[in-house]
């Protein structure tokens, strides 16, 4: 696995949420969960690269048999965004069940800087399941190789 690239990006807000793509720019995604892990998202999403860590603020990890995102005020999720082919895309729309699949993700976006110069990054999110539920085993061990290969720090309760 290769090592992010020094450069951090800082989110600042989130802007967007449940609208359609950008027309312009290359696609962004924050990921959170199990695509933290380099490995697998190479897997899914080969031509993606790695952009730096990056923190979602308003909004807290939690686990509804997979890792999810909720609006909280006060919080950060930590994460790491990638940057996407529109094939890439597509691969992750199909693998998060957008719009209309099983897991139920939507799709939301916030701004960001790289190196100062604006961006738009995606983020899937369930936004109308309120259930919460511990994740498989391997799944959390998963998340927790991807934190470490971000050098993230494994705070939340699920990933001691």
């Amino acid at each position: 696995m290769g090592q992010p690239q020094d450069q951090a990006i800082q989110a600042i807000n989130v802007i967007r949420t449940n609208v359609d793509r950008p027309v312009a720019g290359t696609p962004y995604y924050f990921a959170y969960g199990s695509n933290l892990h380099t490995g697998q998202m190479k897997e899914r999403c080969p031509d993606s690269k790695q952009m730096g860590v990056c923190t979602l603020p308003e909004f807290r990890l939690v686990f509804r048999k997979y890792a999810d995102v909720e609006p909280a005020e006060g919080c950060v999720v930590r994460g790491a965004v990638y940057r996407l082919s529109v094939a890439d895309e597509e691969n992750l729309d199909i693998y998060e069940g957008f719009p209309k699949g099983e897991q139920g993700y939507d799709k939301a976006y916030f701004s960001a800087s790289f190196d100062g110069t604006p961006a738009t990054v995606m983020f899937y999110w369930r936004r109308r399941y309120d259930r919460y539920e511990a994740p498989p085993k391997d799944y959390v061990r998963c998340i927790r190789d991807g934190y470490r290969h971000w050098g993230l720090p494994l705070d939340h309760p699920m990933l001691r």
